[in-house]
């Protein structure tokens, strides 16, 4: 079989391979069972998976309200560290769609509002948003990282006050000074240093300040651990490490949906891709032979693809046929860029209004109309933007000349494995390319179990190849 890679990125491969080790395809039944697990970016050996360079260009009501979801974000991670927080757990997850309607009481709504007032109150925080608005180049996520550091100190101070004053943080809690610094001079020289850098060097400035806060941290950590005091980890997350998780996870959650993709390749000559992902090539590649539909490729799956819910029960989720259209990954020096207020894309738009584009006393962003008065065309372009998110990664991953199915979690699919199963038609599935270093007892096993599997379907052809290494050509070569 030939190498199916082609140096014209617009001609489609013949065949596609899916690198797998025999525990999965027979101690997990994935051969026998024709079935595709859907992984999640995290799960993936390349931690920079839909990594999107995010840039803030907002207005006075953008920022206001970003402020204000820092505070909310920062009453529910410090209720659930000092009062909720569950002792195994080194930080509560940062709820990036948490909105003030979702606090479960009115007292706590009261609470919220008043750690707003008493952090703009502060000398200068009234300006932040229209000094954050005045900047001449807009920030990107060190930069945001880097601003909401500045003023955490700050916002932690105000919140536990208020906490401890409403009696939800124990009376022994200590209480941390606000400052006596004006967060409009923090700003000034936060604006300046701005002005005076190019964008690409002023985000390095805060990259750099970024990570000498990252050392405060570490070194917490194992002053924290030497005390052995319960909960110091999570104390470490409120002091140090929030600001950097608040902005991964607004920039996680709120952007785009979670997704979930089934890997392929079209090169299956590669030494170092069998040494990864051939379980160093002791492994196989499954050699599929895609359809091709409206001129895209596209292997017919069967997976879940609706709901239906009992009141009181877990969701159920029916399964029947997928689109598993294939998009070639793009390899880039860059992640696509990516504008944040303009892409909450996974917020009703009752949230969207009420949490963000809306200010408590009713001021309105102009920024944003485009969102809802042309929404078709938005729709359109923010869509795109999550493809380009979802199949883009850095030219170190060149050689692998990936194609993937990738998969929108509407459905809430979750963590739980089974959800994220589905079926490809046996048809697609041609052949069988073992690795160097395969065992002969799993040749046989997997031989037995291709022609098992094609008996079953009135299947006669399918064929089996071997991996050799070739002196004339000084390279891996599928026989």
């Amino acid at each position: 079989m030939a190498n199916s890679s082609n140096s014209d990125q617009s001609a489609k491969p013949e065949y596609l391979y899916r690198f797998r080790s025999i525990d999965k395809l027979l101690g997990k039944k994935e051969l026998e069972r024709s079935e595709f697990r859907l992984a999640s970016p995290s799960e993936l050996n390349d931690p920079m998976e839909g990594y999107k360079d995010v840039v803030f260009r907002g207005d006075d009501v953008l920022w206001e309200n970003l402020l204000r979801h820092y505070i909310l974000a920062l009453v529910s991670s410090t209720l659930n560290s000092m009062v909720l927080g569950d002792a195994s757990s080194d930080a509560p997850d940062i709820r990036a769609a948490l909105t003030a309607d979702d606090l479960p009481t009115d007292a706590f709504r009261a609470l919220y509002r008043e750690a707003c007032d008493q952090f703009f109150g502060r000398p200068g925080a009234s300006s932040l948003s229209a000094r954050l608005t005045a900047l001449r180049k807009p920030l990107r996520r060190e930069g945001v990282i880097f601003l909401l550091g500045l003023v955490h100190s700050s916002a932690l101070a105000v919140v536990t006050r208020v906490m401890k004053g409403a009696g939800v943080l124990p009376p022994n809690t200590p209480e941390l000074p606000v400052g006596d610094g004006d967060l409009s001079e923090i700003l000034g020289a936060f604006e300046a240093a701005s002005a005076e850098e190019a964008s690409d060097d002023f985000e390095s400035v805060a990259f750099a300040a970024n990570r000498a806060r990252d050392e405060q941290s570490l070194r917490a950590l194992i002053r924290f651990e030497t005390m052995n005091a319960e909960g110091a980890r999570r104390l470490r997350f409120l002091l140090y490490t929030f600001p950097e998780r608040y902005v991964e996870s607004v920039i996680d959650g709120l952007v785009y949906p979670r997704w979930h993709t089934v890997c392929f390749s079209g090169n299956c000559t590669d030494a170092s891709m069998w040494g990864v992902y051939g379980d160093e090539h002791r492994g196989v590649a499954l050699v599929f032979r895609p359809q091709t539909e409206d001129g895209r490729l596209i292997i017919p799956l069967v997976g879940a693809n609706g709901t239906s819910s009992v009141v009181g029960q877990p969701t159920q989720y029916t399964r029947g046929p997928i689109k598993g259209f294939l998009e070639e990954v793009t390899y880039s020096d860059r992640p696509p860029e990516v504008d944040f207020f303009q892409s909450l894309g996974t917020l009703s738009r009752a949230k969207l209004e009420r949490a963000w584009h809306v200010t408590p006393s009713g001021a309105r962003s102009k920024l944003v109309d485009g969102m809802l008065t042309q929404h078709a065309e938005w729709k359109e372009a923010y869509w795109e933007g999550f493809r380009r998110a979802a199949t883009t990664k850095l030219l170190d991953w060149k050689h692998e000349q990936e194609y993937r199915f990738f998969l929108a979690d509407i459905l809430n699919l979750g963590d739980e494995p089974t959800n994220r199963l589905v079926q490809y038609d046996l048809s697609s599935l041609v052949g069988i390319v073992f690795g160097l270093r395969t065992s002969e007892k799993h040749k046989l096993e997997l031989m037995k179990a291709a022609i098992a599997l094609c008996n079953s379907a009135g299947r006669s052809e399918f064929a089996f190849h071997q991996m050799a290494y070739s002196a004339t050509h000084g390279q891996l070569l599928c026989v």
